[in-house]
């Protein structure tokens, strides 16, 4: 059995994204180190393709999940929400193509890591403020009318 439905039902969309992402970056991060051989770029593009394809499930169903039932803008939310998810495969390339010139493939495996750490970090930490200040804001209008402050 694969561990991916596991995790999924474990955690929430939204943390398995920033999860995989991490992951996926510490995935590149650990090519640098291997040595220059076929096989290392055999392991690179399988797990760098692995860890993309991971993302995009996920993305799509972080999608459907902002859908909601019923939603007569399905498509259209659909359409918009999955054309945002090639925005960073787009300037990535370009940040990567500027890292290779000083630094090779080194260079190029080593900003996007960094970059993707960087970014996944600071919105898994926003995104757990933003979420925390809702719930918070949820279970106060929960709260039996005499209750509230």
């Amino acid at each position: 059995m694969l561990p991916v439905p596991v995790i999924a039902r474990r955690l929430r969309l939204r943390s398995f994204y920033f999860a995989n992402g991490i992951v996926g970056c510490l995935f590149t991060l650990s090519l640098v180190i291997l040595p220059d051989t076929t096989f290392t770029l055999a392991l690179a593009l399988f797990g760098e393709f692995l860890f993309q394809a991971l993302s995009f499930a996920i993305q799509i169903g972080t999608v459907f999940e902002a859908n909601g039932p019923d939603n007569p803008l399905a498509a259209t939310t659909l359409a918009f929400l999955t054309a945002a998810t090639i925005i960073p495969v787009t300037y990535l390339m370009f940040i990567d193509g500027q890292a290779y010139s000083p630094g090779g493939i080194v260079g190029t495996l080593f900003a996007d890591a960094a970059i993707g750490i960087l970014t996944c970090t600071a919105a898994a930490i926003l995104l757990a403020k933003f979420d925390s200040t809702a719930a918070r804001a949820s279970e106060g209008s929960m709260a039996p009318p005499g209750e509230q402050s």
